[in-house]
């Protein structure tokens, strides 16, 4: 349990450090972390998920993000695929790493402003959330091509 109380400070500490660097003004938080951060589901996820929030020069930004996580954590894999910006980083101050997926998917995505939080962390940090119409339509989605079981339980809110 205590791991798991960590790696929630270890997100938000992340998710604050991308605000601090201006990373997270062309982001839309979304996933199974978002919906526990920002709306208390009851679910553990281990990443955090992303789409572009408008047109940007992603190989620059790939660049410029990988340069200011290096500064505060070991950069345990970083790459820029055609469809996805992934990052594992990893801190001396908690025991897992944490990946970052950064979906180069942009497009007229419902958003809300959100606070990501945990009882576990001394910092709040607003995010661009996907709205939560617009997650119960990409969790049917993904549950219709890959039948995984995550994908209902996200949309019954347990």
């Amino acid at each position: 349990m205590q791991d798991l109380i960590r790696q929630e400070r270890f997100e938000i500490e992340v998710l604050d450090r991308l605000r601090s660097g201006r990373f997270l003004d062309s982001l839309i938080f979304t996933g199974g972390t978002m919906l526990r951060l920002c709306y208390s589901l009851n679910r553990f996820s281990i990443d955090l998920d992303f789409y572009l929030y408008k047109e940007i020069d992603a190989r620059d930004y790939f660049r410029r993000l990988k340069e200011y996580l290096s500064r505060y954590y070991v950069i345990k894999d970083a790459e820029n695929k055609f469809y996805t910006m992934i990052f594992e980083i990893k801190s001396k101050d908690f025991p897992r790493s944490l990946k970052i997926k950064i979906r180069k998917k942009t497009g007229k995505f419902k958003t809300d402003l959100s606070i990501a939080y945990s009882k576990y962390a001394d910092k709040q940090v607003l995010v661009r959330s996907l709205s939560l119409e617009e997650v119960m339509m990409s969790k049917i989605e993904a549950f219709l091509g890959r039948k995984e079981i995550r994908d209902v339980f996200d949309i019954s809110g347990n």
